[in-house]
C-alpha cells in the first residue's frame, strides 16, 4: 500500500503517528496512539456493488481491524476510490453523508471513510 494517508496524518498528529504503511503482513498501515488506521484502495477490478461499497469493503477488512483495535476499542478504515469510473465522472460520487459509516462489533467501534475525489492515485497527489 502506498503511504498516501501518512502524509495527511503526519501533518496533524506528528509524533503520535506510527507509520507502518511500508510493512505488509496483515498489520494496520498507520497508528495514532493505540488506534489502528487501515487504508485501502478501491479499484475498478473489484467489481463491487456501487450502492454497498462501504459495507462490502468493511466486511472484507473488518477482521483485521477488529483484531488490531482490541486495545483501544476503536479502529478506522479509510478507502480511496480510484476506480476509472470515478476518475472519468462515469459514476457519480456519493454525497458526503454516504461517505462515512460507523460499525460496532465485539465491543469495538470502527469508522469507515470513503474518499471519492481523486483524479490521480493518492500517491501521485502533491500536498501543500
Amino acid at each position: 500500500m502506498s503511504p498516501w494517508l501518512s502524509r495527511v496524518l503526519l501533518h496533524r498528529f506528528r509524533t503520535r503517528l506510527k507509520d507502518k504503511s511500508g510493512v505488509s503482513g496483515g498489520n494496520s498501515d498507520h497508528w495514532i496512539d493505540e488506534i489502528p488506521i487501515e487504508d485501502k484502495l478501491l479499484k475498478t477490478e473489484e467489481n463491487l456493488d456501487n450502492q454497498n461499497i462501504l459495507e462490502e469493503k468493511y466486511n472484507k477488512h473488518k477482521d483485521q481491524i477488529i483484531r488490531e483495535a482490541g486495545k483501544s476499542g476503536f479502529g478506522i478504515l479509510c478507502i480511496a476510490d480510484i476506480r476509472k469510473e470515478i476518475k472519468n465522472n462515469i459514476v457519480v460520487a456519493f454525497p458526503l453523508k454516504k461517505c462515512f459509516h460507523i460499525y460496532y462489533k465485539n465491543n469495538i467501534w470502527i469508522a469507515v471513510f470513503l474518499f471519492q475525489a481523486f483524479t490521480k492515485t493518492p500517491s501521485k497527489v502533491k500536498l501543500n
